[in-house]
Formats: structure tokens, sequence, C-alpha cells
């Protein structure tokens, strides 16, 4: 069968930002959260990279990684979760903030950050892992409101004292401190998905009958406490956030009228903002098994896009502080959708900017068409995370790699055969022409995108169909 060849040639386009401005209108305007203002309404969402070294403190991997995102025109990044206490870290390689050697080593980033320049803030999380720690990990047993396990199965973990729990209050306000001499911009509490602070609020993994348990009052005592350490310590005008799960979306779980007056109570406190997630780990609904949102905390390519906006919505609807949303907003267009019709104040993006750091850039610039999609596959995220590995891309190969390759132009461009047309072989072709090379890519068949063609073939596999777009696109 006689091949079929395409020829690269070199070209310049010009784009105008102004343009963009106009297509999103608010994405791109400004906005108070607490004492400082962000340049936009795109933060980056909090994920773990499992980037930092064993002891838990930030690589030069760690560093790059961030800086590519700051540098890509987020208003905000929500950096991952921090352990401060050796029994609530939860992953081998988890960035830790549980001494001041830690926080020194994390003020290089935050140093790095500011000096791009770009305006850009950003924030650290402070996350206790609670009782979803495991002794496998941190050698100590897992510490909870009450010794019931996180789930059939896990690790029974040892119920605190009174005692301990004041000492973990202290030690949030201690981490909260270390990040703000580090020179962070801002802090947010992890209040989500089962671990330590969440396991407070709820009834069914907070038995206690003292002051930390029982009622409302008593469940959010935990919470406000700290919350109240931190602003007394750090002063009203340091920003602080949480982000909370606005339906655990398991029976007997809290929903989104009971997480909503959780909220106020933590509005009342003096928080500046909340992301609304959801879920948390436990025996789902029968009824939910249908919807993949309510069952997968990380939304694979079939889940419909921003599926976890109207929890938003409704807590939007009681609140005056800002209110963040996310899950599975990958595409500018729905977040400039969200926020235009006042269904949150702050749009996050996670996994579409592992996919490309550049992409608020690009929908400023009006180069929507280069921007290199998300498909949700959670291969090299989600999937890598549960077994303790680092953060890897399936459409991106220069995540974690940030430091390691330069896409700089050639200054002694050559001719390039690539022999195949696959997503190795299209990815290949690209870079090398981006590069300033001539490249001739020959494929066989009479269609580029090899097992791409196949994949995207089932229902719910559109994302890949247009991952495979995005790569022929770019040969034009």
């Amino acid at each position: 069968m006689p091949s079929n060849v395409w020829i690269l040639k070199q070209g310049k386009i010009e784009f105008i930002a102004r343009r963009a401005v106009m297509k999103y209108p608010t994405l791109f305007q400004p906005i108070r959260l607490g004492a400082i203002t962000l340049k936009n309404r795109l933060a980056m969402a909090q994920m773990t990279m499992n980037y930092a070294t064993q002891e838990g403190f930030a690589t030069e991997r760690l560093i790059r990684y961030y800086l590519e995102r700051a540098r890509g025109g987020v208003g905000v990044i929500f950096m991952e979760g921090t352990f401060f206490t050796s029994e609530g870290r939860g992953y081998r390689n988890q960035l830790g903030l549980s001494s001041d050697r830690h926080a020194e080593a994390l003020r290089k980033l935050a140093d790095e950050v500011h000096g791009l320049k770009e305006e850009v803030k950003i924030f650290i999380q402070i996350h206790h892992a609670g009782a979803r720690a495991s002794s496998k990990v941190t050698g100590l047993q897992p510490v909870a409101p009450s010794a019931l396990p996180a789930y059939p199965g896990a690790e029974m973990p040892r119920a605190l004292s009174r005692d301990e729990i004041q000492r973990l209050v202290e030690a949030h306000v201690v981490a909260a401190e270390r990040a703000q001499k580090a020179g962070f911009d801002g802090v947010d509490l992890h209040c989500a998905h089962g671990y330590l602070i969440p396991g407070f609020f709820s009834p069914l993994t907070n038995h206690r009958t003292d002051e930390y348990g029982g009622d409302l009052k008593g469940r959010t005592r935990f919470l406000r406490e700290v919350v109240r350490g931190i602003k007394d310590r750090l002063g009203a005008k340091f920003p602080l956030t949480i982000k909370v799960s606005g339906d655990e979306y398991i029976e007997g779980g809290l929903d989104i009228e009971k997480m909503t007056e959780i909220a106020l109570v933590a509005q009342e406190e003096g928080i500046d903002g909340i992301t609304v997630s959801a879920g948390t780990v436990g025996g789902k609904k029968k009824e939910d098994l249908q919807e993949l949102h309510k069952v997968l905390r990380t939304m694979p390519m079939m889940t419909e896009p921003g599926c976890l906006v109207p929890l938003a919505e409704k807590m939007k609807k009681a609140l005056r502080i800002p209110v963040i949303t996310v899950g599975r907003i990958h595409r500018p267009a729905l977040a400039e959708e969200i926020l235009a019709h006042d269904k949150a104040d702050i749009v996050a993006m996670g996994r579409a900017l592992l996919a490309d750091p550049q992409l608020p850039r690009k929908a400023l610039e009006g180069r929507e068409d280069e921007i290199r999609p998300c498909i949700g596959c959670n291969e090299g995220c989600y999937k890598r995370i549960l077994l303790q590995e680092d953060i890897q891309c399936s459409v991106n190969p220069l995540l974690g790699r940030e430091a390691e390759v330069s896409l700089d132009r050639t200054t002694s461009p050559k001719k390039v055969f690539v022999f195949g047309g696959g997503p190795a072989g299209l990815e290949a072709s690209n870079v090398a022409f981006e590069k300033g090379h001539d490249v001739v890519l020959v494929e066989k068949e009479k269609r580029l995108g090899g097992q791409l063609n196949l994949a995207s073939i089932p229902p719910g596999r559109g994302e890949i169909e247009r991952f495979k777009t995005f790569l022929i696109d770019r040969l034009r």
C-alpha cells in the first residue's frame, strides 16, 4: 500500500488578545478574594502530585511544574495538600509543611512565582488525612474523631483525645504561620473527601459525646477553632479559604443543605472563600450508580462537563464570600458560561492545566484551537495517585519534566522524517516542527491518528477524537 506524506512548512500567525477579552469578559475580570485581588477568575485546583522528596521537601521538579502553570496565566494557584504532622500524611511523596525546613524549601517556590511578575497569587493547602491515612505510609496508626474506619476494609483509626484535638488545632495554625512566613498569599484548608476536618462534620464518622460531637455546633467546633486560631495568629487580612464536599454522595452522608449550614458557620468565623467539590469514601447510594460524578470523585471522560456546578450555585445563593466551583471544567467557554450566569465567582481547573498549562493565556489571546485537551482518562493522574506514584499525563509528555526539556527553536534546522502517524508520531512531528525543523511525516494508512481512531469509537469516548483532531490540526 502506498504511503501518504504530509509536509510541514514554517509559518507565523499573529493574534490579538483584545478579541478574547471580549469573548470571555467575565472569566478575565478581576475579583477580590479576602484582602487581595485576583487578576482573573480562573484558578488552578488543588492536585496531589507526589513530586516531593520522601521527607516532604519541595524539589526542583515540583517548583518547575508550578512555575509553568503560573506562566500560563491563571489568577491564583491553589497548591496541593501538604502534611504538617507525621500521622496525617496521606502519600509517600506528599509535600510537607511540618517544619521550618519544609517552609524554607517552599519559600523558593513562592519567591519564584512572584518573581515572574505575572500577578499570579499562590495559596498552599493544609491537609491532614485523618482516618484515610495509612500506617503503610506513616508508620503510625491513623487518628480520627472516632474509632471508625473510613470505609469498609480500611485501617482502624484511633479516636483523638481532647488534648490531642487541641494540639491539632495548634498544629494547623503553626502550619499556616509557616506558609505566611514562606511568602504564600493565602492558605486553604482541606475540609473535603473524608479527611480529618470533614470527619468531624458527619454523624457517620463522629460519634463523640463531648464538645466536639453531637449537634452541628459540636461537629463544627474543630473547624471553628482552627479558622479562628489562624485568623487570630496571622491577621484578618491574610486570606484563608476552605475546600468542602458540597454533597458526600454516600448513604447517610451530608448533602448540599447540611454542607451549606457548615459553610455558613465557617463564613461567620472569617473564611474568605470556599471551593465546592463533592464526594467522599464510603457506601454509594444505589440510585446514584448511573451518575458517574456521584461515584467517581475524579470524573472520567464520559462525565458531563461542569457536573458539580449546581452544588456551587446552591451554596453561592446562601453565602456572601466568593464561591469556587470545580469538577470537569476543561474549556474556557464553559468557565465563562458558569461565571456569566452567576453560578460561581471563580472557576477552578485541575487536570485541564496538567494537559496544557498555557490554557488561560491561549484563551486570552484567542488561540483556543491550540489548547491541548484533557481527555479525562485518569490514567496518568488519578490512577497513579492511587498507586502512590508521581503524576504523569497521557496527553502532555512534558508534565513533570518542565526542567528537563527545552522547546526553544533550533539554530541549526534539519530535515526530519517521522514514520508512523499515530499519537506518538504526530507529537514528535509537531514538536520537531515547532523547534524549527523541516518535517516529513510518513503514514501508510489513509488516516492519521493510529490507535486513536479505534479508541474514539465507543460511546463516551468523544474526548479521544478531540485529542486526535488537536494533534492533526497542529500539522496544518
